[in-house]
């Protein structure tokens, strides 16, 4: 069965979904990422953890499940992409907050005329 999810929270070890249906705690499935800046899936095996239904919220065409999933040992190279992407969103995050955001080719230094 081919799902649908949206990807909530993504770390070295797991990510967490919103999905229309409970997974079975244990449960193996086949994770496939698009992951910016590629053309291709990012593709990873990962097992249930926790899934459970969020009282009183739906999901437009269906319910509001969240779902928490640990990754299956993978390789040395699929675990480099994990990691050089959350480095790159945290990086993106941190140059938002501070303002450097705005500049792409230079980044200003204090006290330079």
């Amino acid at each position: 069965l081919v799902h649908n999810a949206d990807l909530l929270n993504l770390s070295k070890g797991g990510l967490c979904l919103r999905t229309d249906d409970v997974i079975k705690p244990k449960s193996v499935i086949r994770i496939e990422i698009p992951l910016p800046h590629t053309s291709e899936l990012f593709a990873v095996q990962a097992e249930c953890v926790w899934s459970e239904a969020l009282a009183g919220q739906k999901k437009q065409g269906g319910r509001s499940v969240h779902t928490g999933l640990k990754f299956m040992p993978m390789s040395l190279a699929k675990q480099t992409v994990i990691n050089q992407f959350i480095q790159q969103r945290r990086d993106e995050i941190i140059m938002a907050k501070i303002g450097l955001d705005k500049f792409t080719d230079s980044v200003p230094v204090a006290g330079l005329d």
